[in-house]
């Protein structure tokens, strides 16, 4: 197997199975795009711009520190939401910088 679900694998179907959950079960339309970025900074940072000048409502992820923080205050510009399920940096938890950080 090759291609992103042969290296994100469980996190890339969790993904998608959430959102046909969301269309199947509530009726939510869910347009996605996925980016990665393997935790390079410039990399998620133009990926996150080129999300919030598309129109993202939210951004679910990235996964790491590193990127979590100029990412969050990049969409918090557009005060959109970041979502990640990995990133641990304790600055994160300041709700005063990153209120849009979840």
């Amino acid at each position: 197997s090759s291609g992103i679900n042969a290296e994100y694998g469980d996190t890339y179907d969790a993904a998608i199975l959430a959102i046909q959950h969301l269309k199947d079960q509530m009726g939510v339309e869910i347009e996605h795009r996925v980016d990665i970025s393997n935790c390079d900074v410039v990399t998620s940072y133009r990926a996150a711009h080129d999300l919030l000048e598309w129109g993202a409502k939210v951004i679910i992820g990235p996964a790491c520190t590193t990127t979590c923080i100029p990412v969050s205050l990049l969409a918090l510009q557009y005060e959109v939401p970041v979502i990640s399920y990995a990133c641990s940096g304790t600055e994160l938890s300041n709700r005063d910088t990153y209120p849009n950080f979840g």
